[in-house]
Protein backbone atom coordinates (compact mmCIF):
# COMPACT_ATOMS: atom_id res chain seq x y z
CA UNK A 1 0.00 0.00 0.00
CA UNK A 2 1.47 3.18 -1.21
CA UNK A 3 1.29 6.31 0.94
CA UNK A 4 -0.97 9.21 -0.62
CA UNK A 5 1.14 11.58 -1.13
CA UNK A 6 5.16 11.49 -1.55
CA UNK A 7 6.67 12.20 2.12
CA UNK A 8 9.35 15.08 0.53
CA UNK A 9 7.43 16.98 -2.41
CA UNK A 10 3.99 16.15 -1.59
CA UNK A 11 3.48 15.11 -4.70
CA UNK A 12 0.14 12.97 -5.00
CA UNK A 13 0.75 9.66 -5.96
CA UNK A 14 -1.06 7.43 -3.99
CA UNK A 15 -3.66 7.08 -6.79
CA UNK A 16 -0.74 4.77 -9.04
CA UNK A 17 -1.38 2.19 -6.44
CA UNK A 18 -3.29 0.00 -8.63
CA UNK A 19 -1.34 0.76 -11.50
CA UNK A 20 2.16 0.16 -9.71
CA UNK A 21 1.02 -3.24 -8.50
CA UNK A 22 -0.27 -4.63 -12.02
CA UNK A 23 2.91 -3.57 -13.39
CA UNK A 24 4.67 -5.34 -10.76
CA UNK A 25 1.98 -8.65 -11.08
CA UNK A 26 3.97 -10.30 -13.46
CA UNK A 27 7.45 -9.61 -12.77
CA UNK A 28 8.80 -8.63 -9.58
CA UNK A 29 12.90 -8.04 -10.97
CA UNK A 30 10.99 -6.10 -13.82
CA UNK A 31 12.55 -2.49 -14.04
CA UNK A 32 10.34 0.28 -13.22
CA UNK A 33 11.66 3.17 -15.46
CA UNK A 34 9.23 2.62 -18.08
CA UNK A 35 6.46 2.94 -15.24
CA UNK A 36 8.43 5.90 -14.10
CA UNK A 37 8.52 7.33 -17.64
CA UNK A 38 4.56 6.77 -18.13
CA UNK A 39 3.56 8.36 -14.88
CA UNK A 40 5.81 11.68 -15.07
CA UNK A 41 7.12 10.47 -11.93
CA UNK A 42 10.47 12.09 -12.54
CA UNK A 43 11.64 13.04 -9.14
CA UNK A 44 13.93 10.85 -6.70
CA UNK A 45 11.98 11.51 -3.29
CA UNK A 46 8.76 9.74 -4.94
CA UNK A 47 10.74 7.26 -7.26
CA UNK A 48 11.97 5.97 -4.01
CA UNK A 49 9.10 5.09 -2.56
CA UNK A 50 7.78 3.01 -5.33
CA UNK A 51 11.45 1.23 -5.33
CA UNK A 52 10.72 0.72 -1.20
CA UNK A 53 7.75 -0.76 -1.58
CA UNK A 54 7.35 -3.72 0.48
CA UNK A 55 3.45 -5.33 -0.42
CA UNK A 56 1.96 -6.48 3.13
CA UNK A 57 -0.80 -7.95 1.54
CA UNK A 58 1.01 -10.93 0.48
CA UNK A 59 2.12 -11.33 4.44
CA UNK A 60 -1.27 -11.02 5.67
CA UNK A 61 -2.27 -13.61 2.78
CA UNK A 62 0.00 -16.10 4.96
CA UNK A 63 -1.39 -15.57 8.50
CA UNK A 64 -3.36 -18.69 9.47
CA UNK A 65 -6.39 -17.88 11.12
CA UNK A 66 -7.00 -21.80 12.28
CA UNK A 67 -4.37 -21.67 14.73
CA UNK A 68 -6.07 -18.60 16.79
CA UNK A 69 -7.56 -20.15 20.23
CA UNK A 70 -10.73 -17.95 22.00
CA UNK A 71 -10.66 -18.23 25.86
CA UNK A 72 -13.54 -18.53 27.25
CA UNK A 73 -14.42 -15.73 30.02
CA UNK A 74 -13.27 -18.12 33.16
CA UNK A 75 -9.97 -18.65 31.40
CA UNK A 76 -9.23 -14.58 30.98
CA UNK A 77 -7.48 -13.18 33.82
CA UNK A 78 -8.61 -9.92 35.50
CA UNK A 79 -5.41 -7.64 36.36
CA UNK A 80 -7.54 -5.02 37.32
CA UNK A 81 -8.10 -4.42 40.73
CA UNK A 82 -12.01 -4.23 41.77
CA UNK A 83 -12.81 -3.18 44.93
Amino acid sequence: MLPVRCFSCNKVIGHLDDAFYQYRKDDKEKDLVPFFEKFSIRKYCCRKIFLTNVDIYEYCAEFNHDNIVCKSASEVVNIMKTD
